[in-house]
């Protein structure tokens, strides 16, 4: 109809899963998936169709939003007031996603779409939804964490420790609790460790905070 689309490629593998016989390949769970996360209030890049060919893999298409940017590209594109928006917008945005009861198992920066300023709740479009899980009930705390780690792992070293914590205190301001704090916070930053990320820690992170002058 004229509208520019993304088509999308999901290459076969050897590891035997159930579900592609079954008719759910992964272009299939993606689209079922953007589906429910838009039901459910979140702001997604729409699938429009999905279909497989045997032995040679499915495949989804998308709609085009290439006027918009990748978290990680987008946070580097503004600076102070504007960039803790966005964060800020961020860290709302996934705390709403868990409370809706959805996991993203796998929220990378490049799987969240900006269209800057990223201040407001349909600024942020999610993508790549294969892996996503969910719930019944608002995702617990320690799954939770994963999607947190990736988020931090993927951004740039450019975005402060300070940064990183207040749009952490905007998901969740009784994170910086010291119970909570030394309960969930060890392992989000030891599983953020284990990811290809560009990011080291600072001493703010690591439970050593520097005297205020510093931050």
């Amino acid at each position: 109809d004229g509208r520019r689309a993304v088509l999308k490629h999901y290459l076969p593998t050897k590891r035997f899963d159930p579900r592609d016989r079954l008719g759910h390949s992964k272009a299939i769970r993606s689209l079922l998936a953007a589906e429910a996360l838009e039901r459910r209030g979140l702001a997604v890049a729409r699938a429009w169709a999905a279909w497989s060919y045997p032995g040679r893999g499915s495949f989804l298409l998308l709609e085009d939003l290439s006027d918009l940017v990748p978290l990680h590209e987008a946070v580097v594109q503004v600076q102070g007031a504007e960039r803790q928006a966005l964060l800020a917008n961020v860290g709302e945005t996934v705390r709403r996603m868990h409370r809706v009861g959805v996991a993203y198992r796998d929220l990378k920066p490049s799987n969240l779409l900006v269209q800057l300023p990223g201040t407001a709740l349909g600024d942020l479009r999610f993508l790549d939804h294969d892996r996503n899980r969910f719930l019944r009930t608002e995702v617990p705390a320690k799954q939770a964490m994963r999607d947190l780690a990736a988020l931090h792992a993927g951004l740039p070293p450019s975005v402060r420790a300070s940064e990183r914590l207040r749009a952490l205190s905007c998901y969740d301001p009784e994170l910086l609790e010291r119970k909570q704090w030394s309960r969930f916070l060890p392992g989000l930053l030891e599983e953020a460790s284990l990811r290809n990320h560009r990011w080291v820690a600072r001493r703010l992170l690591s439970g050593q905070a520097p005297p205020a002058s510093d931050l």
